[in-house]
């Protein structure tokens, strides 16, 4: 049996971060994973020829490095290792099949030149210099803790800022899909046909609520921290967190699944993992979803006709990642369905599911989709490599159904209400044990905030504590010579 402050289940992003803020603050620390190797939805692997090194799952970091796990653990990342790669110019573009293309560039007024109307241009500024003037406000309640006091002081910034008007625009936003957000607020399809897209990436449609908040949000991130990538891969992410768990002498165990937590006096004391007793003095962090504390969540859906293709070249960036004068693609599709019932297109057999028939058919109509924009594509495929949505919940049991976001991200599954309408908090009902990752407030990416949030509280509470302690002593201590 090992006792030790803190255990923590999962080691994605969110239990890595919570792990090492932990252990900062002195903390004993285990870590627990049931993969052979740490990390989560972050791996770099050799998938199709020698030489090349391919982004398995996760592979751009500005969440990280925009929030405040980065602003606690990044310099001490940076000396164990961690190097990013990114860029002042061109950064993202949207291309449709009529040929229309809109680019984004790091610089706003570079991006805004390319817009049609002046209109435009002048509300899509104004946009980023409003939510530039609430950003505290606006980051400090998607860092927060919802049901608990602290977002008052938050919502009085954005009242402080811009009044009941100002306060009651945001809460549209929110309320608002990014697609009605884009027409409501622009004359052409600029905005709308960059941006809507990036909402895949939040768990979002363009048509889904929040997206009214998102668009903007995801304009100023990649305008202010561009799309870094881990220079030799997203594994170097891992291997800098490796060393700096290490020199923290956090214990990570790998190959060692959790069968329950253990409940003792209605408080969690610990977890039986692989048929061994980890006992934690102080709390339990589970980054899991709620499937594996509360329920179950579903998705499904048809095979899209025209997919949604995210292209990724981080080769450009991060040379290192290819062999010299080669080139790789990164392509991720986020509309695909675990257990598809049907072809939009009604060309493909979905009856048994993702056969090696399917996987094939459907990576040639993606392809074919790519080559509508680069003819020559087919000519220059050396090697292809594609994981599935079965592929993915068996690597990671978080990945419900496929689903690497920890479940919907509509409103009624977000903020107050996430992960559940009744569990709306990272503490849960049973004293001692924490909820993390992306299945909590505020959701997924890879930014690390729910463990920095979680953490940050247990150190605080702990502070209180020992406060509380010693003041108590002393109290006890003047009494009695009094009472001399």
């Amino acid at each position: 049996m090992t006792e030790v402050d803190a255990v923590v289940i999962g080691s994605g992003v969110n239990g890595l971060v919570a792990a090492a803020e932990l252990a900062c603050a002195g903390w004993s620390v285990v870590l627990v994973e049931r993969n052979p190797d740490i990390g989560g939805f972050i791996a770099t692997e050799q998938r199709t020829l020698p030489g090349y090194l391919h982004d398995t799952y996760s592979s751009w970091h500005p969440l990280f490095v925009s929030g405040p796990a980065f602003a606690s653990l990044g310099e001490l990342l940076r000396r164990h290792g961690l190097e990013y790669r990114n860029t002042d110019a061109w950064v993202t573009a949207s291309v449709a099949d009529d040929g229309r293309v809109t680019l984004a560039h790091r610089d706003p007024e570079r991006t805004v030149a390319g817009f049609a109307h002046e209109t435009d241009r002048i509300a899509y500024l104004a946009a980023l210099s409003r939510l530039n003037d609430n950003i505290e406000s606006i980051g400090g309640l998607m860092a927060s803790e919802l049901r608990s006091p602290a977002p008052f002081r938050h919502l009085a910034g954005l009242f402080r800022n811009g009044g009941r008007a100002g306060v009651e625009q945001w809460l549209r936003s929110v309320a608002s899909s990014g697609r009605g957000y884009a027409r409501t607020e622009f004359r052409g399809s600029e905005v709308d046909h960059l941006f809507a897209p990036w909402l895949l990436h939040a768990g979002l449609s363009p048509d889904h609520a929040t997206g009214g908040l998102m668009v903007p949000l995801l304009a100023a991130t990649l305008h202010g921290f561009g799309l870094p990538v881990v220079a030799g891969g997203s594994g170097c992410f891992l291997d800098a967190f490796r060393s700096l768990l290490g020199s923290l002498n956090v214990r990570v165990e790998t190959s060692t699944p959790v069968e329950r937590v253990l409940v003792e006096r209605g408080r969690a004391v610990g977890v039986v993992a692989a048929g061994r007793v980890l006992r934690a003095r102080r709390a339990v962090l589970a980054s899991v979803t709620p499937t594996a504390l509360y329920g179950s969540l579903l998705q499904a859906g048809l095979l899209p006709r025209r997919p949604s293709v995210v292209v990724g070249q981080q080769y450009v960036l991060d040379p290192s990642r290819v062999p010299t004068g080669a080139a790789a693609l990164w392509l991720q599709l986020q509309e695909v369905p675990f257990s598809p019932r049907g072809d939009a297109a009604d060309e493909l057999d979905t009856t048994q599911g993702w056969t090696p028939e399917l996987v094939q058919g459907y990576t040639d109509r993606v392809l074919q989709r790519l080559a509508q924009q680069a003819p020559d594509l087919h000519d220059r495929i050396l090697a292809v490599d594609v994981v599935t949505p079965p592929q993915l919940a068996r690597y990671n049991p978080n990945s419900v159904e496929g689903d690497p976001y920890g479940g919907s991200l509509e409103l009624e599954q977000s903020f107050l209400w996430r992960p559940l309408p009744s569990s709306g908090r990272h503490a849960t009902t049973v004293p001692g044990l924490w909820h993390i990752g992306a299945s909590t407030h505020p959701g997924p990416g890879l930014g690390g905030s729910s463990g920095h949030m979680v953490a940050t509280a247990l150190i605080k509470q702990s502070r209180r504590t020992r406060r509380f302690g010693l003041s108590t002593t002393r109290q006890g201590s003047g009494r009695g010579r009094r009472g001399k």
